[in-house]
């Protein structure tokens, strides 16, 4: 399921529920030992991008996040991640991104954790401004 979200009174409420966890992108959990969720957090000249892993069990590995923004100014792609060692229950900010947007921007995040070949969990986020 992926939701999409326009205007910037549409963003609050994402944030709303992307705080609960995945549930307003779309969200794949392959492995059980993690989740992957993408928080959103408005601010005055944008936005501020939170990649989350929670360990459903002790997990370890590698998240990268992929934001694109395309608009009226062209198109930009950012990677963010790292490596991430949680024990069961914890959870942690394994990426953050800022960024301006303007109205007609449409952003898409893929926030993926893998560990070695295997893919835990994926989720993904759409938001147009």
């Amino acid at each position: 399921m992926t939701r999409r979200f326009t205007g910037r009174r549409a963003v609050l409420l994402a944030l709303a529920l992307l705080v609960g966890g995945a549930g307003s992108s779309s969200a794949q959990t392959r492995d059980a030992s993690a989740a992957a969720s993408i928080a959103v957090s408005p601010r005055d000249d944008g936005l501020t991008l939170i990649g989350k892993a929670h360990a459903l069990t002790n997990a370890e590995g590698q998240a990268r996040m992929i934001v694109t923004k395309t608009g009226l100014s062209g198109r930009v792609s950012t990677t963010q991640g790292g490596e991430f060692a949680l024990a069961a229950g914890e959870s942690a900010d394994v990426a953050t991104v800022g960024l301006s947007t303007s109205p007609g921007d449409r952003l898409t995040v893929d926030l993926t954790l893998t560990s070695g070949e295997r893919v835990l969990s994926t989720s993904r986020l759409t938001i147009d401004e």
